[in-house]
Parts: C-alpha cells; structure tokens; sequence
C-alpha cells in the first residue's frame, strides 16, 4: 500500500486523523479531575454521554456524508473544549454552582469526541479495499491508541494549568477536523476488492465528472 501514492497519502491523513481523536477522546475523560467538579459524579456523566453518542451518531451515519461528519464533530468537539475556558476563572471559587456550564459543556464536547470516534472507525473501513483493509485499520487503530497513550501527559500538565489543558485538546481536536477535507467521500459508494481496481473506478468516475454536460 505504500508504494501506492494516493493510499500511502490517504493513510497518513487517517493516521493523523486518528491520533488526534485518539487523544482528544481519550483525555478530555482523562482531564475530568481538572474540573474541580466531584471526580465520581464528572465520570459517571462522560459514560452515560456515550449512550447518546452512539445513538445520535448512527442515526447521523444513515443519511449524513461520513466526511461531513467525521469533521463537523471533531470540530465541534474542539469548539466546546475551548468554551470551557470562559468557566475556568469561575471554577477556581471551587464552587459546584460555578461549575456547572463548565461540566455541561465538557460532557456534550466529549459526546461530539465520541461520535467522531465512532464514526472514524466506520471511515476507515470504507476507504481501503478489501486486501489492505485490515492493515488499514491496524494502522488507524494504533494511531488512536499513540494518542491516548499520550494524552495523560497533558491531563498532568492541566494540574497546573487547566485552561492551558483544554486549548490543546480543542485546538488538536480541529485541527483534526479539518484533516478530514482531503479524505474522499464513502457513503453508498462501492467497496472495492484490491488498490487497482479501486483507483481505475475512481480515475474513471473523476473522468465522468470533467466531462461536459450537454
């Protein structure tokens, strides 16, 4: 798959895509206890958050474009991560009326994380064909699981600074989003059996559409 130029390329974006997720999905859980919010109260939400998630995004992947998706969510994601920020000087009164917004607005960031997780997933298996599918998705797996190997790095660092914590999740989170532009669309599009068939058919619908229209 790598001496093939457009997989090796669509790779490295699902790679990088992944290991932002990963990162993002797996330390905003992480980064609870920079909320100065109730620990066990704080998890409990972000679990039940994943109930949602799951089913707001499969009813989402039945008629939405997974590209459109995948990078309206993880920027969502970001977004909400960033807003959290407006709350962190309320939250240092260590009060639990203060930390409320902050605590809602966390738990619907990660919801956001956790349908981009979901549906990246989906992705990806519909972006190989059939005898590199499985390196494929190794490989974005691996890419998520580097991130969130790496994420309680900044979970430690959020001790310190928790407004500093979640600029980086958010910002990493749409920078990750906006990955997913030079991916190709996938919904109802066939799935192909090996790289050559697949880059003949899609050579020769991109030759469709540059034809005129009469």
């Amino acid at each position: 798959m790598w001496t093939t130029r457009w997989a090796a390329k669509r790779m490295i974006i699902v790679m990088l895509f992944g290991f932002g997720v990963g990162f993002v999905y797996f330390g905003i859980q992480l980064n609870t206890e920079n909320l100065n919010f109730n620990l066990y109260l704080t998890v409990i939400i972000n679990a039940l958050m994943e109930i949602p998630a799951i089913i707001i995004g499969g009813i989402l992947l039945s008629f939405t474009n997974r590209r459109l998706l995948s990078s309206l969510s993880a920027i969502s994601a970001g977004v909400l991560c960033i807003l959290c920020i407006i709350f962190t000087t309320a939250s240092s009164k260590n009060t639990s009326s203060s930390n409320w917004p902050k605590l809602t607005i966390e738990a619907i960031g990660f919801m956001a994380s956790s349908i981009t997780f979901d549906v990246l997933n989906i992705y990806c298996v519909e972006l190989f064909p059939t005898n590199v599918r499985n390196f494929a998705v190794s490989m974005s797996r691996a890419s998520l699981m580097l991130g969130a190997s790496l994420s309680p790095l900044l979970v430690a660092v959020g001790r310190l600074s928790p407004s500093l914590s979640f600029i980086v999740f958010g910002a990493l989170s749409i920078v990750s989003g906006t990955l997913s532009v030079w991916l190709p669309e996938t919904r109802n599009a066939p799935l192909y059996e090996t790289l050559k068939q697949q880059e003949e058919e899609e050579e020769e619908k991109r030759r469709r559409l540059r034809q005129p229209t009469v």
